[in-house]
């Protein structure tokens, strides 16, 4: 080989010297891009996160919702019925003698009522009950008469 093919051969080689400088070239190309991935998590970071609603799957959101509205509901139902207690009490405080007599009335079919349950059930009456302990009395006294002879 001659001087001159030899220069050629040269400058196509990159040399040692020039393999350094594109390496130092490619380094700030990188640190660009992490740069620009930093902003770029940076810039997520700025936004607003999602709402734990918007994160749910659809199915848990609409299960969700179905007890909202099942709590609304209660909720009304409650106060409707608040509303209908308030009235009464309104008008027990308005006529007290007329609630009282249908309170009265009403503990009294209520007391029937509890009387015709035991009758059906079997259970003793009172004074049945009260015959029944007076004779189970006069059975112990015997009993403790018996023992001591």
């Amino acid at each position: 080989m001659t001087e001159a093919s030899k220069k050629k051969v040269a400058k196509k080689a990159p040399s040692k010297k020039a393999a350094k400088k594109s390496a130092a070239r490619k380094t700030p190309a990188r640190k660009k891009t992490a740069q620009q991935k930093t902003a770029k998590k940076k810039a997520a970071r700025t936004r607003p996160p999602a709402s734990g609603i918007e994160k749910l799957s659809a199915g848990a959101k609409k299960l969700m919702l179905a007890n909202l509205g099942l709590y609304g509901t209660v909720l009304d139902e409650l106060q409707a019925q608040a509303a209908r207690a308030s009235k009464v009490i309104k008008t027990a405080r308005s006529n007290p003698g007329g609630v009282n007599k249908d309170l009265i009335k009403r503990g009294e079919a209520l007391a029937d009522q509890i009387t015709d349950l035991l009758k059906r059930s079997g259970a003793p009456a009172s004074r049945q009950l009260e015959k029944q302990m007076d004779d189970l009395r006069k059975a112990i006294d015997k009993l403790k008469f018996k023992m001591k002879r």
